[in-house]
């Protein structure tokens, strides 16, 4: 019987020095520990403007004189002055954003026309420029339409615009919404028809995100805003501003509780449309 030697097997090649290298182990505890800093970090503001709310004497420090409710109930007509000037700014700025901004969303989205590159970029030029330059410009320019409160609503439209079409045009331009409002014409479904039924309910997330989005950037707009407001009938932020260039901190703190009364109810329905917008994208 014949044995027949094997040769062995040569070695493979070598495997890589990171190959070779043992897991990085991970550290959820340095994970959540940041994620309370962040938290920390967003909170202690908060907390520091409750407790000056409260605070009887903050020149005195912190719970100086003792606790009381004072600043918040004298704050509160200054906050319905403020909270109707700004409600009224920013309910005709979205009017207007309305009006203006769905059509010129809908040129940006299904129009080839000469000259709308240039046209959409003037429309978010205003996001590049600062706030103070614009107001500047508004009150240099038109210095007139300051007293009757049409500057400030001007230049609130000029700074939320951008908002209205970057979010519309998107949507009206998806292929989808095409290929159904071409259907519905084919059925004999007028311009009228296929808005209301077809164009509207497909970009109705879009179109209330892009409402809300511009009804809380002009209620809480002041760099514009202190320039070309009506010193007669300030905004809440410039309402804010002013108490603490005087130095009521514990009335401006007061002012800011109430702010946020109003302002957190729109945050939060903001982010639940933005829930709603990924569900419905999926």
């Amino acid at each position: 019987m014949t044995l027949i030697a094997q040769r062995p097997a040569s070695p493979g090649p070598a495997e890589p020095a990171a190959a070779r290298r043992r897991p990085r182990r991970e550290r959820p505890w340095l994970t959540a520990r940041a994620a309370w800093l962040a938290v920390g970090l967003a909170v202690a503001p908060i907390l520091v403007t409750l407790l000056a709310a409260l605070t009887d004497n903050w020149n005195d420090g912190p719970l100086g004189g003792g606790v009381t409710l004072r600043w918040v109930g004298e704050s509160f007509a200054e906050f319905t002055i403020g909270l109707s000037t700004s409600v009224e700014v920013a309910l005709y700025t979205l009017a207007i954003d309305l009006v203006i901004g769905l059509p010129l969303a809908w040129a940006f989205a299904r129009t080839r026309l000469p000259g709308l590159g240039v046209l959409r970029w003037l429309t978010g030029l205003p996001l590049a420029v600062p706030g103070i330059a614009v107001g500047l410009a508004l009150v240099a320019t038109y210095p007139q339409l300051q007293s009757s409160g049409m500057l400030l609503i001007a230049g609130h439209v000029v700074v939320t615009l951008p908002f209205l079409t970057a979010a519309v045009a998107p949507v009206l331009a998806d292929r989808d919404l095409v290929d159904l409002e071409h259907t519905a014409a084919t059925l004999g479904a007028r311009f009228g028809r296929r808005s209301l039924t077809v164009t509207l309910p497909h970009i109705r997330t879009s179109l209330l995100s892009a409402a809300l989005m511009i009804f809380t950037l002009s209620f809480g707009e002041f760099n514009l805003t202190y320039f070309i407001v009506n010193p007669a009938e300030p905004t809440l932020p410039v309402s804010l501003f002013g108490a603490f260039i005087y130095g009521q901190t514990s009335n401006a703190a007061a002012l800011t509780l109430w702010y946020c009364v109003a302002v957190v109810p729109i945050a939060v329905a903001l982010q639940l449309l933005g829930k709603l917008a990924v569900k419905r994208s999926k």
